[in-house]
């Protein structure tokens, strides 16, 4: 649980700790702080097409799973804004370029977007939705919100 200070806005606390989350999972892999984080009714939609949990039990067990599988990274050009949605309830959205560290001997980067929202309880918060996604590579810049690049295939 993220204890909230009272010296801070919370939606620039929300920011850092979106932040810190993911370099706790993807620096560090550390799903223990994750799922800490986590409110008990939260949903977590991933960027592949099959990824989509909901309940802390079923949550948890995809971090868990994720244990000792994620190669080190690095993040950087982070960028993320907080919108207070109601009373007590903030949607963080973000962009972050996440790379394989170095010393990995894996060359992956991925740029990575996220939506999250987070309730505010008496002194903390509480993570209750976390969706990850990558933009469309099909999409060219001329396409407009759908790639028109494999239409033919479908006609």
């Amino acid at each position: 649980m993220f204890i909230l200070s009272e010296n801070t806005s919370v939606e620039n606390q929300i920011i850092n700790l979106t932040s810190y989350m993911f370099h706790k999972h993807y620096c560090e892999n550390d799903a223990e702080y994750i799922i800490e984080q986590m409110d008990n009714d939260i949903v977590w939609i991933g960027a592949a097409e099959h990824e989509f949990k909901t309940g802390l039990e079923n949550v948890s067990s995809v971090f868990e799973e994720f244990k000792g599988k994620i190669p080190k990274c690095n993040i950087s050009d982070e960028e993320y804004h907080v919108i207070k949605i109601a009373p007590k309830a903030y949607l963080c959205s973000g962009r972050m370029w996440i790379a394989t560290d170095e010393s990995t001997k894996i060359s992956l980067r991925a740029h990575q977007r996220v939506t999250m929202i987070f309730r505010e309880y008496d002194g903390y918060i509480k993570c209750c939705h976390i969706h990850i996604s990558n933009p469309y590579c099909e999409m060219v810049d001329d396409d407009m919100r759908f790639s028109y690049k494999n239409v033919k295939a479908v006609i």
